[in-house]
């Protein structure tokens, strides 16, 4: 990968297991790293999306900024999937979604229910 793409894999292993964080997010932390005042989330997306190994480098552990699923290269049933065996999803009668911890993802701003594909 590319040298920008090696930084963004380097802060996906920071996301603990059961843990959620958006591209906004890691765009903050790497435009912090670098000195910079602001980093494109969507370059940050592209970087995610190009993991080579994406079970040891955990990308599936990335919302968008208003915690949907989005893109994952596996699918996005895996995603859900990936997510929901690690605690950090549980899905509601009414097809959304909240995290297992209560609605409390510990991102900031983020809606404590959000879609997500059922389980299967």
């Amino acid at each position: 990968g590319s040298i920008f793409q090696k930084k963004v894999w380097k802060l996906l292993l920071r996301i603990h297991f059961g843990k959620l964080t958006t591209y906004g997010k890691i765009a903050g932390q790497l435009a912090a790293q670098e000195g910079r005042a602001a980093m494109s989330a969507r370059a940050v997306g592209g970087a995610v999306g190009h993991n080579p190994i994406s079970l040891l480098i955990p990308c599936h552990r990335v919302v968008g900024a208003n915690g949907s699923l989005t893109g994952y290269a596996g699918g996005l049933d895996r995603k859900a999937a990936l997510l929901r065996l690690e605690g950090s999803w549980a899905t509601d009668n009414d097809g959304f979604c909240g995290t297992a911890q209560g609605g409390k993802s510990g991102i900031r701003g983020l809606p404590e229910r959000r879609t997500v594909p059922p389980a299967a």
